[in-house]
């Protein structure tokens, strides 16, 4: 079945089976922040192998290759499509070949996630400059590849729809719309507890960006229970506040009105269950979130 890559500034996002809609819309799948696309301008639709492109009766219309196009339109590898003033481009999924695996190194296109191999300076299928190669055996190595194409690692940067969520959050919260920063939060967190097929295992370092950004939140609207909601948010995905996260709450609770809420003691009891299984450092990160309960009283 063919797989297509929907590629859009430093996002590479697989299209998925369905519809993916894409417009200013919180609800939409890729949120595109100008004025001049409409809150769900256009849809893709992944039916068996083909990706199709339909416009929903946007504002100013759909471009395919620079061409005003209407209805459903057929898309295939390398089209680019207009959405207002943005550019997406629509690439298929090359399947890696097990024999040129064995016999070469390859490298993956950022751009498309062609395969290249080290001989090659650009990529032949869209011009750019190769990659960082993700795979150099020997010409006597021997390689097991998972028989489920989907299991092969391209190496291609894929931005996720919570790391989306992210950085329209921060932009937002940046501009003082709080409101709608703290949506985007809200909806990033489902993200996590509600993971899509597809969308990775949240690192640390977007669980602490969160964390900040519900904190900062808090801080710029005199809005404690965004820290209540931080706390249950961390119980519920039963992990360990990162260390910057907790410092950061020691510095700012108290200026947000924050006082000790019932949603810290849940928290501290869903860790004490955790706490056999911690490491010293974490010990230490625990011990300083039990110590918010009498620097928050």
């Amino acid at each position: 079945m063919a797989r297509f890559r929907i590629i859009y500034q430093n996002s590479n996002i697989e299209a998925p089976a369905g519809r993916f809609d894409i417009g200013r819309s919180l609800d939409c799948h890729l949120v595109l922040d100008d004025p001049s696309v409409s809150r769900v301008h256009a849809t893709l639709i992944k039916e068996k192998d083909q990706l199709y492109l339909e416009d929903r009766g946007s504002r100013n219309g759909c471009k395919l290759n620079g061409q005003p196009v209407s209805g459903r339109v057929l898309l295939k590898d390398g089209d680019t499509v207009g959405i207002g003033h943005q550019v997406i481009k629509i690439t298929e999924i090359r399947e890696l070949k097990r024999a040129a695996l064995n016999t070469m190194g390859l490298s993956a296109c950022p751009n498309c996630g062609n395969w290249i191999s080290l001989e090659d300076e650009y990529c032949g299928h869209c011009g750019q400059p190769k990659g960082i190669a993700i795979n150099r055996p020997s010409d006597t190595a021997q390689i097991d590849l998972p028989t489920d194409p989907s299991l092969v690692d391209t190496g291609v940067p894929v931005l996720h729809s919570g790391q989306m969520l992210a950085g329209l959050a921060q932009k937002a919260l940046s501009k003082n719309k709080t409101e709608e920063a703290h949506k985007l939060v809200s909806r990033w967190m489902d993200t996590i507890v509600n993971p899509k097929e597809g969308e990775r295992l949240v690192a640390e370092a977007e669980l602490e960006k969160l964390a900040n950004l519900l904190i900062d939140l808090a801080v710029a609207t005199k809005e404690p229970e965004r820290i209540s909601e931080l706390f249950a948010f961390f119980t519920r995905i039963q992990k360990l506040l990162p260390r910057k996260s907790v410092e950061h709450l020691y510095k700012l609770a108290r200026g947000a009105g924050y006082r000790t809420s019932s949603e810290l003691h849940k928290y501290i009891a869903c860790l004490q269950e955790m706490s056999k299984q911690f490491s010293p450092g974490e010990k230490f990160i625990f011990r300083r979130i039990e110590g918010l309960v009498s620097v928050c009283n």
